[in-house]
Formats: structure tokens, C-alpha cells, sequence
């Protein structure tokens, strides 16, 4: 049984949240604050974390980031559940971390739709082998990338975009095409996020002198490859 953690000050939602989701078949973990939260993340084998904006001791965003500093739950998918609906919140967040956004008040069947998409993009992506192009090594099973035995740090959404370029190598292409790989095909997410991410997978591979591995081309899109094709 898959289990999700529900973090939530209101008792209300969480109580909506539970009872929706048990039915799904899911087993469902609840906190009320941030850090009990990531108390709970590294203490059990948490599948997904359904997180609020405004918490009592820690904002969503700064758990963002501390939960994706843990090395054992760096790569679990985390949607926001938030009332803030402006663009730039939701940018801000996908940008930090979070794999998915969702605004108050909450579409239950939505939510329903995107924790599968997302429980089976990250199942998917950690039973892959690991792939090695160009003096670049990324393995999926671990969340690591390395060149040269030195360890490249990427974001978590940094990574799955690595990933699935060094996956399709060779092959090319557009926003859409992967916002609907990344964040899945449900997700409301503006184009110029996959430009900015990959700006910062290029200047995180350019430390090691990788980043022409990133590839674009003009009116096709990104791509990987070691060719100066």
C-alpha cells in the first residue's frame, strides 16, 4: 500500500484529504507543522508528500528545500496545495522543487489523477539502469549524477530533466513536449519554467565543463548528445 503524508494545519482539510484518499486505497500519514513533517518523511517510506503553502513553524517552500537536502527522500514527489494562485507563486515553487501545484479549493478526482501520474513517473524513474554519455553518469536508482568520480549536484527537477534527455539521446524537444515528461501532461505549468531549468542544468554541468551536452536547436527544441550536431 502506497503511503501519502499530508501536511496541513486546517484539521478540516486534512480530515477532506484523509477521507478522499483512504478510499483510493491510499495509507495516509498526517502533520501539522514542517518539521514534523520531515520528521515523519525520514522516519517512514513516505510515496508522496501533499504539502500546504502556510504552515504554524516553516513555510511549504523552505520544506521544499529542506526535504530535498535529505539524502534518503531527496526525490519523492511533493504537490503544493495552496490558496496562493498567482503565477509567480506557483512558478516560484515548481522552480524549488515541487513536482506539481494545486489551488484551493481543492478538485479531489484532479488531485486524485495527478498523485497517480506522479507516484508512477517516480516508481518508473527508480527501477532504470544507469546511463553513462560523454563522461556523464546518472543513476536514476541512487539520485546521482557523476563525471570523473565527482559528484554533480543537481535539483530534483534538474535531475528528472537530465534524465530523460540522457534517456532520449540524440533526440530533441519542445517545452511542451517536456513539461508533459517532467511534470506530467495534467500540470499547469508555463513554458518558461522549462527554459529557466534548463538554464540551471547547464550552469550546474558547467562546473564540470559538461554543459554543451545540453544541446538546443533553434525552432526544434532541447536535447542531449555529445555530437556537436
Amino acid at each position: 500500500m502506497l503511503t501519502l503524508l499530508i501536511v496541513e494545519d486546517e484539521p478540516a482539510i486534512r480530515k477532506m484529504l484523509r477521507t478522499s484518499l483512504t478510499t483510493k486505497g491510499y495509507k495516509i500519514v498526517e502533520a501539522k507543522k514542517g518539521f514534523d513533517a520531515l520528521d515523519l518523511i525520514m522516519s517512514h517510506n513516505v510515496d508522496l508528500v501533499l504539502l500546504d503553502w502556510m504552515l504554524p513553524d516553516i513555510n511549504g517552500i523552505d520544506l521544499i528545500k529542506k526535504i530535498r537536502d535529505a539524502s534518503k527522500p531527496s526525490n519523492i514527489p511533493i504537490v503544493m496545495l495552496t490558496a496562493k494562485s498567482q503565477e509567480v507563486d506557483k512558478v516560484r515553487a515548481l522552480e524549488l522543487g515541487a513536482d506539481d501545484y494545486l489551488t484551493k479549493p481543492i478538485a479531489f478526482e484532479e488531485l486524485g489523477a495527478r498523485i497517480k501520474a506522479l507516484i508512477r513517473r517516480s516508481h518508473g524513474l527508480g527501477t532504470e539502469n544507469s546511463i553513462n554519455i560523454g563522461g556523464l553518469s546518472i543513476n536514476p536508482n541512487r539520485h546521482l549524477v557523476e563525471t570523473k568520480n565527482k559528484q554533480v549536484e543537481l535539483g530534483v527537477v534538474e535531475f528528472k530533466l537530465l534524465y530523460f534527455l540522457m534517456k532520449n539521446n540524440g533526440r530533441y524537444f519542445d517545452r511542451q513536449s517536456l513539461i508533459d515528461a517532467i511534470w506530467g501532461q495534467l500540470a499547469e505549468v508555463d513554458e518558461r519554467t522549462v527554459d529557466v531549468n534548463i538554464l540551471r542544468l547547464r550552469k550546474a554541468l558547467k562546473h564540470h565543463n559538461l554543459d554543451r551536452l545540453v544541446k538546443t536547436k533553434r525552432g526544434i527544441g532541447y536535447g542531449f548528445s555529445e555530437t556537436n550536431s
